[in-house]
């Protein structure tokens, strides 16, 4: 217990920022603020900046100034796209311009609708008419070619305003599929039933489950 209240325990950090990090600060609170009706605080957008950091392996090895972390860093996520990349090519995206619908799991919410613009075997990329927040946990359902529904569970993996295609343009990574049969040969239309080997709670997930 007294382990647990020593990590909870808040440090005051205090820095100085410039004007234009004070005003990039503002601005993200904003967009915050205009797109889920919460504004950010700069505290708390300071916390989650640290959080990615730690999470993504930063560390200071050899870093002699805010230009070499900054470097140092941009190499880090540089490297960590190519390997998502290289992980992504092992499953082929497929065109698809597909109607179905959504919604957060587990929730009272009305359906979305939503059309794709590709899939794989371990996502879905959409175009939505609202912005659904990265790591939320949603509910698909789209028809196959006998008209029953595929149900399926995903989290939102990134989302981007596409004002060009007036919506949002999101990546969904899949976690549970019902029917996988029918997902392979009606939608991605092969005959394989393969499925991303590294994303162990697609394969094990059953309905009641899915978290």
């Amino acid at each position: 217990m007294k382990e647990e209240r020593q990590q909870d325990l808040k440090h005051r950090v205090i820095t100085m920022l410039n004007r234009q990090q004070v005003d990039f600060l503002d601005k993200i609170g904003k967009d915050a603020l205009f797109s889920t009706g919460r504004k950010f605080s700069h505290n708390e957008i300071l916390q989650a900046l640290v959080d990615f950091a730690f999470e993504n392996g930063f560390d200071g090895e050899n870093v002699r100034s805010a230009n070499d972390f900054k470097e140092k860093s941009e190499e880090l996520m540089k490297k960590k796209a190519s390997e998502e990349s290289a992980e992504r090519r092992k499953f082929p995206r497929i065109s698809q311009d597909l109607q179905l619908a959504c919604r957060i799991l587990e929730s009272c919410d009305t359906h979305t609708p939503a059309e794709t613009t590709n899939v794989s075997a371990c996502g879905i990329q959409l175009i939505l008419p609202r912005y659904f927040a990265p790591a939320a946990r949603l509910e698909l359902s789209i028809k196959a070619k006998d008209e029953t529904n595929i149900l399926m569970f995903g989290r939102v993996a990134w989302t981007k305003e596409d004002k060009a295609q007036g919506g949002f343009v999101t990546g969904i990574e899949l976690t549970y599929v019902s029917d996988k049969e029918k997902f392979f040969q009606d939608i991605l239309k092969t005959n394989k039933t393969y499925f991303y080997s590294g994303t162990e709670e697609f394969n094990n997930t059953k309905k009641g489950d899915a978290k």
